[in-house]
This record gives C-alpha cells, sequence and structure tokens, in this order.
C-alpha cells in the first residue's frame, strides 16, 4: 500500500504535473489497484452532526506513451522514534510519551528514504501543526527546498472551522491565536534529478515562542 494524497485543514493540494515541463508525468492505474480512504473529523459544537464527504474522479483511459508514472515519496515524523528496531539515524525526539514538547524551539527528522531507482523529482507540498515555521527537504543532507507555512487568525481560510477550538486550560479562544492557514507547496522546473541509492528525508522546524502550539 502507498499513500497518494493527504489534505488536512489548510486544504494542500497535491498535483502530478509541473506547467511546461520537459518530462510529462502522470498517476498510472492497473486494473488490480483499489483505493482506500481514511477520513477523521473534528466537531467543534456540542451537538451530533451528519458528515458527507464527496470525491469526483477525472482519468485518461489509456497509458499515453510520452508519460512517465509518477509515484509519492511519504516521509512523515510521528510519535515513534524507530521504526522495526531501528533507530532513528537523527537522535530522539524532543517531545514527551504525552506529546509535549521538552524545548520551545526544536526540530523533528523524518527516517532517511532510500531511492530504489534513478528518477527526477518533480516537487511536494507538506503538512504541519500549529507552532511550525517550516520544512526543510533535503536529498543526500543538502537542502534542496523550503515549505513554509503561513498563519492568520481571520475566521476566513482553511482554520476558520475551527473557530470555537480554545487553548487547553486557558481562557484563549481560536479568535484569539493565529493558526496554519496555508502551507507552501514546490516544485522543481527542470525537474531534480535522483540516483539510485540517494537518500532524501524532511526536518521540520518548530518555535512555540513565534506561534502557540
Amino acid at each position: 500500500m502507498e499513500y497518494v494524497f493527504e489534505s488536512c485543514n489548510e486544504r494542500s493540494e497535491v498535483v502530478f504535473f509541473v506547467p511546461n515541463s520537459t518530462i510529462s508525468i502522470g498517476y498510472f492505474l492497473r486494473s488490480a489497484d483499489r483505493f482506500i480512504l481514511n477520513t477523521e473529523f473534528m466537531n467543534t459544537e456540542d451537538k451530533e452532526k451528519w458528515v458527507w464527504l464527496t470525491l469526483t474522479y477525472n482519468y485518461v483511459e489509456g497509458t499515453p506513451p510520452a508519460y512517465k508514472d509518477a509515484r509519492v515519496v511519504w516521509m512523515s515524523i510521528g510519535p515513534s522514534r524507530c521504526v522495526r528496531g531501528i533507530d532513528n539515524p537523527f537522535g530522539k525526539t524532543n517531545v514527551t510519551a504525552a506529546q509535549q514538547p521538552i524545548k520551545n524551539a526544536f526540530s523533528e527528522y523524518s527516517f532517511p528514504w532510500t531511492s530504489p531507482h534513478d528518477g527526477w523529482v518533480f516537487g511536494g507540498s507538506g503538512h504541519v501543526h500549529d507552532g511550525s515555521v517550516s520544512i526543510e527537504i533535503f536529498k543526500n543532507d543538502e537542502l534542496i527546498c523550503t515549505s513554509v507555512p503561513h498563519y492568520s487568525t481571520k475566521a476566513t481560510g482553511a482554520m476558520g472551522g475551527m473557530k470555537k477550538r480554545q487553548l487547553i486550560g486557558t481562557a484563549v479562544n481560536n479568535t484569539q491565536i493565529e493558526h496554519v492557514g496555508v502551507q507552501e507547496g514546490y516544485t522543481f522546473n527542470p525537474p531534480l534529478p535522483i540516483k539510485k541509492g540517494d537518500t532524501m528525508h524532511i526536518k521540520v522546524n518548530y518555535d512555540f515562542t513565534k506561534h502557540p502550539g
């Protein structure tokens, strides 16, 4: 199974093309492929609500010979700092087991991903929680781009639906603090070459003195 798409409060878009690129790409589907949808909703009111999720598919039949098959490289940072008994080479996490920060300003790292083929990097996008100031993307430990979240206190935009939320243990409500409203994506044009054996990882930087978590 592989992740294809995720969108949260900031409603990020994921596209499988780069305008005016010299290389055409798409996400190929086979007859045996299946989609699995996982959703998570938060109700900010004290009464039950019905929610409908609708999906619209647009696709091109066949496999155009000029197009290359694109895939998503999913690099995430979660509570666990080991995978199958392997420790993260960047060290221990900066949060406690209860997900509380040890320091107000810190960085978290994904596990490195190793490319199994030669290819190209076309771009990507990210998702962060409140308190983050940037996502840095590295290829072979070299910074190749930075994705920046933009914050807003306005009830318009992505986070407006959460305007009734309050900070735990305080009288501060959602309209008095900033939340992530937009997360910048990025594209490489021309595409960035990547070789078999090259590694990539992400670094997420948090600073709760600038943005409350």
